[in-house]
């Protein structure tokens, strides 16, 4: 009698066992990963992204905050998403995006996930302590004027890069965005810091020189070189000059 419960109580969990496998071995097949990562790709969020990505590049960190210029790129491309969900789903592959098999889940089955090629590019500007940021981080500062350096690994999508620095004591900055999917496409970032440069005469021989109603600096005999300036649209300037009768302000100039 305990015999034949011992040999009904393994006939059971042997049944469990096989049971618990097949049905694992569906729920984590190729298709249904597979269906997992494209679905990650269409939500666009980036914690779901980075879940299901990886790189042969061990210095390319994947993470919610690393993947941002491929959500913004997906974001703002529908028509490349709609393709790359549909040629992930027929062919594995599409571009720089491979599905592969990496590693395993529970130690049991096959484990798929997204792999994706890195890339890298230099960013260059042209005054020494420009601070340069990506996405709203900073990325790096130049160290010299003509300063370039090589940036990278990076998850390939959309880049906003932005540079400040001083030039005489005027903040200035530079901008561009860029759209990298491919290595080859990765170039330099020329972010070079440009101003304009300005001259003023007036008959109030050391006025005070205003900006915007901000004061830049001092006329001397009557005469003063400023900039460079970020210039926008609309910018006036006026020169004041305090005597004991009272002050006389000039006329603004656009």
């Amino acid at each position: 009698k305990k015999q034949k419960t011992i040999g009904i109580g393994l006939l059971t969990a042997i049944i469990i066992l096989f049971l618990g496998f097949t049905i694992g071995k569906n729920v984590h097949s190729e298709e249904n990963q597979k269906e997992t990562i494209t679905e990650a790709l269409l939500s666009k969020d980036p914690d779901k992204i980075a879940g299901v990505l990886t790189s042969k590049n061990a210095n390319l960190e994947v993470t919610s905050d690393t993947v941002m210029p491929l959500v913004n790129f997906l974001e703002d491309n529908p028509d490349y998403l709609e393709d790359l969900v549909t040629n992930l789903h027929n062919d594995n592959e599409y571009g720089i995006f491979t599905i592969v098999q990496e590693g395993k889940k529970l130690g049991l089955y096959d484990a798929y996930k997204l792999q994706v090629l890195p890339i890298y590019f230099e960013v260059s500007t042209n005054v020494e302590g420009t601070v340069i940021t990506l996405n709203g981080e900073e990325l790096v500062t130049a160290d010299k004027n003509d300063f370039i350096k090589k940036m990278g690994p990076f998850v390939p999508g959309l880049f906003n890069f932005e540079a400040v620095g001083t030039v005489n004591g005027y903040d200035l900055e530079a901008t561009q965005t860029h759209s990298f999917l491919y290595p080859e496409e990765a170039t330099t970032v020329n972010l070079e810091l440009e101003g304009y440069e300005f001259s003023i005469q007036s008959d109030l021989s050391d006025a005070t020189v205003y900006l915007d109603g901000e004061e830049i600096g001092t006329l001397s005999d009557g005469e003063g070189e400023f900039g460079p300036i970020k210039f926008e649209e609309g910018m006036e300037i006026h020169v004041e000059k305090a005597f004991d009768e009272g002050t006389i302000v000039s006329d603004p100039v656009d």
